[in-house]
């Protein structure tokens, strides 16, 4: 991760295994960021995370594709055919996955989510950039193309998030509900702050949120500045 400039990532399994994970590659002017949430939690979770990051990694690796869209279609393919998902009868497990592509030489970011979003900080403005409804992996006779690649110019000093559903998902506060976009309300705010300090304002904003409640589902959050 050293390789990908400044950046935090809070990592808070709900067990003593996970299955979300998060990956980064650099190559050249390329840098590769993803965050997988894997079904469940704990050993299932786990060992569908072991999976989903051989995959990520044969196409990333491998298969050379620095696309996101296209590194999800692989890892879709490869993951279907370990667990053989062919039919409706096949295992159900799939990941919901968020990929960045950043281009140094251009300063372009392309991103691209299957159930998952990235939130972009930008002079001053929060933009939430959605993925699509499908996952990686599971059968899904009703999907037929990978999730879009969205293509965005950036500026220095821009703020990436990326993370999975046990971010926002948390239950707690005086309602005991989900913390959903109120754990990114101060984005603006902390933008400029170093990455410790971002990692842990996330981190007391969860604390404080969850209170006595149990957590709710595994946690990733990956934040970097372009």
């Amino acid at each position: 991760m050293q390789s990908i400039g400044e950046h935090f990532v809070l990592y808070k399994p709900k067990d003593i295994v996970s299955g979300d994970f998060y990956y980064a590659c650099h190559t050249g002017d390329c840098v590769i960021i993803a965050v997988v949430d894997c079904t469940g939690h704990g050993v299932p979770g786990a060992f569908l995370s072991l999976v989903g990051q051989t995959a990520l990694q044969r196409a990333v690796m491998d298969e050379k594709l620095t696309n996101p869209s296209e590194i999800m279609d692989k890892m879709n393919s490869l993951v279907k055919s370990t667990l053989k998902q062919n039919n409706e009868e096949a295992l159900r497990d799939g990941m919901e996955v968020g990929i960045v592509h950043i281009n140094k030489k251009t300063n372009q970011v392309e991103f691209a989510g299957a159930t998952r979003s990235m939130m972009w900080v930008s002079k001053g403005e929060v933009k939430t950039i959605s993925g699509d409804k499908c996952t990686v992996g599971s059968y899904q006779p009703h999907v037929t193309k990978a999730p879009i690649t969205h293509v965005m110019n950036v500026s220095k000093g821009d703020m990436i998030y990326l993370f999975s559903d046990g971010i926002t998902d948390q239950f707690g506060g005086a309602s005991n509900k989900k913390i959903k976009k109120e754990i990114f309300s101060d984005l603006i705010r902390i933008q400029s702050l170093e990455m410790t300090q971002q990692k842990d304002h996330f981190e007391t904003k969860l604390k404080n949120w969850q209170g006595s409640n149990e957590q709710t589902d595994d946690m990733v959050l990956i934040g970097f500045r372009i």
